[in-house]
């Protein structure tokens, strides 16, 4: 499940955000059209998979199997299994295995940082607003940041392309990159009670397992990555990310404080939820 990377996610995310100010500015003071026209065709000819932007959910159909409630870092949801085998937690998230070979791992907002919040303390001192050029409502909020990188598609650019239109794509197709792994699959937004956001893979395709990167109502970021040790006896469904994604909730304690005791009773199936 990749415990190591995700657990340097919020480092390194931060590491590209400094370099990703560095090029708004540098767009900002030259302008330079070619240079950011040369970047989309590389990333579009080197990285095909950039040109997926997020579709609806195929398939709205939730798992009622009887399964169990887990609370984790201030958020509590519902998995379509009872045969918890135990739960490591660390700083940021936490690892939850099942005897069929399931696997969640579950990241919270500490894991992630905030990007708007430093896009804007890195251009303080320049004088001048990234605003200008991503867009106001792209830096709006960390789920807008997400959405506009996530919908550029690099095969729609061309040298007839306005440019602050060009400059902005191929800063945001830089965020992309950093956002793209595991979306080979599929890319899918999502929208339930209290969040939205993104699926990343798709099951039906034989992957083996995917990711959720939500946002709630305060724009906290948090992570839902599920697959599997045995994808022939104990395959992850569509079915049961929806039914994760839709008794996903926000629960009394704060969402930066440390993992919640899980909650381990039987919860009834949700049998007339949709996506």
């Amino acid at each position: 499940m990749a415990i190591p990377r995700k657990r340097l996610n919020a480092r390194l995310t931060l590491c590209f955000l400094g370099f990703l100010c560095a090029t708004v500015l540098g767009f900002i003071f030259l302008g330079s059209r070619l240079f950011a026209f040369d970047m989309v065709r590389r990333m579009r000819n080197e990285h095909p998979e950039l040109a997926a932007v997020p579709q609806p959910l195929p398939d709205s159909t939730v798992n009622p199997a009887e399964g169990m409630s887990l609370a984790r870092f201030g958020y509590a949801f519902e998995v379509p299994w009872k045969d918890l085998d135990g739960i490591r937690d660390f700083d940021s998230g936490s690892a939850m295995s099942f005897k069929s070979g399931r696997r969640v791992m579950f990241m919270g907002p500490k894991a992630h940082v905030d990007r708007i919040k430093t896009i804007f303390e890195s251009s303080a001192g320049s004088g001048k607003d990234p605003r200008s050029v991503l867009g106001a409502r792209t830096l709006s909020s960390n789920y807008e940041f997400v959405r506009a990188s996530l919908e550029t598609d690099p095969t729609r650019a061309s040298l007839l392309t306005p440019t602050n239109e060009i400059i902005r794509a191929s800063i945001l197709l830089l965020i992309k990159y950093s956002e793209s792994t595991g979306f080979k699959s599929g890319l899918y937004g999502l929208e339930s009670a209290g969040f939205r956001g993104f699926q990343k893979g798709s099951p039906a395709t034989g992957e083996n397992g995917a990711t959720l990167q939500l946002f709630d109502a305060d724009d906290h970021e948090i992570e839902i990555h599920v697959a599997t040790a045995n994808p022939t006896l104990a395959p992850v469904t569509q079915a049961d990310l929806n039914r994760i994604l839709q008794t996903l909730r926000r629960i009394d304690a704060a969402p930066d404080q440390g993992a919640q005791s899980p909650q381990h009773a039987a919860s009834p199936p949700p049998s007339t939820r949709r996506s």
